[in-house]
């Protein structure tokens, strides 16, 4: 199991973007929900889920989230600034940390939590897309849980965290599924990855910083 969450990883890792990342076409379908405000569309269907809902938090710091789903797994990508007008782009920063230790422990929490239990995290990483002299750069961490069925039995899950900084907010995919394998994990999880890049084309450059500067 480690050895297939490892491979998992290094594949999330080395998203496959370099040399023209946000040159591709942008997928002409029209968008079930767009952010005025930083121009990023969400479409119907991200790599194998389908559109369900969005949720917007009537509390303005929390943003909002789009949400998706098949029979199997399900996920979200929520855009939110939690109150601060000046997010540096990246995961270098003091306010990305804070936040991405904060999902982290309550992601534990919850599956620390009845039905859930045996939560536990497996692996994490820092993925990054690179075009020309700048990258993008994420954070993610992949868990383990089971889920107490009704029937005594338990239920195998998997989940992702994936989060960065840009375009002055925080972009964040909680993805989860049910019985699936590592290997099937993980292409879902780069599905979901690319089509939401891919779809938003070149408004994602404002998620690259030079690399330049990031060694200095």
């Amino acid at each position: 199991m480690f050895k297939q969450c490892r491979a998992m990883a290094i594949v999330l890792l080395s998203l496959s973007f370099a040399h023209g990342a946000f040159a591709a076409q942008e997928n002409e379908a029209t968008p079930v929900y767009v952010d005025t405000k930083t121009g990023l569309k969400f479409p119907r269907r991200l790599g194998p889920l389908d559109f369900v809902n969005t949720l917007e938090y009537p509390e303005k710091n929390l943003g909002y989230c789009v949400r998706y789903a098949s029979p199997q797994d399900h996920g979200q990508l929520c855009v939110y600034d939690q109150g601060n007008a000046n997010l540096q782009t990246g995961i270098d920063s003091d306010d990305f940390r804070q936040e991405f230790d904060g999902v982290v422990g309550a992601t534990l929490g919850v599956l620390a939590t009845h039905p859930y239990h045996d939560g536990k995290v497996m692996l994490d990483g820092t993925p990054s897309i690179s075009a020309d002299e700048k990258t993008a750069e994420a954070k993610m961490k992949i868990f383990t849980s089971k889920l107490a069925l009704l029937d005594g039995s338990d239920q195998n899950n998997m989940h992702l965290v994936f989060m960065t900084i840009g375009l002055k907010k925080f972009v964040k995919l909680n993805y989860s599924a049910k019985n699936m394998s590592p290997a099937d994990f993980t292409q879902r999880s780069r599905d979901i990855l690319e089509a939401f890049i891919r779809f938003n084309g070149a408004t994602m450059e404002a998620f690259l910083v030079d690399r330049k500067s990031k060694v200095e």
